[in-house]
């Protein structure tokens, strides 16, 4: 899939994303595992696929920072 572009450290993420993406360095590939306390806990965002409390799991590579 194409990258995503995102910004982090604005509270625009959830905070899992926003912790994770910032401790990477380029070019890093790593696997986030975002406990539901980070993520959306037990109000998910209406109409997704993600049920309440889940634990998300993400295969990330910070391709560029800019």
């Amino acid at each position: 899939p194409p990258p995503l572009k995102v910004k982090a450290g604005l509270g625009k993420l959830i905070r899992g994303w926003d912790e994770a993406l910032l401790t990477m360095s380029t070019g890093e590939q790593c696997k986030i595992t975002i406990e539901p306390e980070w993520a959306y806990g037990s109000k998910p965002p209406a109409g997704s696929n993600i049920p309440p409390n889940a634990r998300l799991i993400f295969d990330v590579e910070l391709v560029t920072i800019g």
